[in-house]
């Protein structure tokens, strides 16, 4: 993938990981989409990585897509909250529409996790989300069951995890990316039916990749972990 902008060095992933001293846990993002344009993009020269593409979306959230990628034995966490098939479901269903126009003009079915890179630990992504409870994965070990897209989601108005916090974000989209009842129709077009047949099929995609996410660790109160 192709640069846009970027620079305070780089590692093996062509991002220079942040002192964790200096990991800076969440911060409130512009009322309206124009300052919050106008303020990521006078950050950018200070983000560690280069952008490919930026998309608008309709409910008031703006998705960078990173250049950026994963190596099999980085860790990926996952907020076991969604855990639970029902919630997981529910969670990639709300979110398919969102991500019309990254791609193309389907959406997609999207898993967010954080990955323990570029010195941004699991301590930092504990006390960054408001979740209590998180399993993980070695890359290697569920890349056959999806493909990556490293993107950072910022919410109009919104308190979101900081940039250095989102350059650990990456969304898991499940494989194959587009169900045979969805084709190019938006969540909203679908007969109850077809509904009930598209979550049957994300149940079947979601249970091998659940099945890898362990250890699963709760956080204590201290923003520590304690296993589970």
């Amino acid at each position: 993938m192709g640069k846009t902008g970027g620079g305070r060095g780089t590692n093996q992933h062509g991002i220079k990981g942040v002192s964790q001293a200096k990991v800076r846990q969440s911060e409130l993002m512009p009322a309206n989409a124009d300052d919050l344009m106008e303020s990521m993009e006078n950050r950018q020269p200070q983000r560690p990585y280069g952008i490919v593409k930026v998309l608008t979306t309709s409910d008031g959230r703006i998705i960078e897509l990173r250049d950026d990628e994963l190596k099999d034995d980085d860790i990926v966490l996952i907020h076991m909250g969604a855990g639970k098939e029902l919630d997981v479901v529910r969670s990639i269903l709300a979110n398919y529409d969102t991500y019309r126009g990254l791609e193309g003009e389907q959406g997609m079915f999207c898993i967010s996790v954080y990955g323990v890179v570029h010195g941004v630990t699991r301590e930092a992504i504990f006390a960054a989300m408001d979740h209590t409870k998180f399993g993980e994965a070695r890359y290697g070990e569920i890349k056959n069951l999806v493909r990556v897209n490293p993107t950072s989601i910022y919410h109009i108005g919104a308190q979101v995890p900081s940039d250095d916090i989102q350059s650990s974000h990456y969304d898991l989209v499940l494989v194959p990316p587009v169900s045979p009842q969805l084709d190019a129709r938006r969540i909203s077009e679908l007969s109850d039916e077809e509904l009930a047949d598209v979550r049957a099929y994300l149940g079947s995609l979601w249970g091998p990749l659940s099945d890898k996410f362990n250890p699963r660790t709760a956080k204590e109160k201290n923003n520590g972990s304690s296993d589970s």
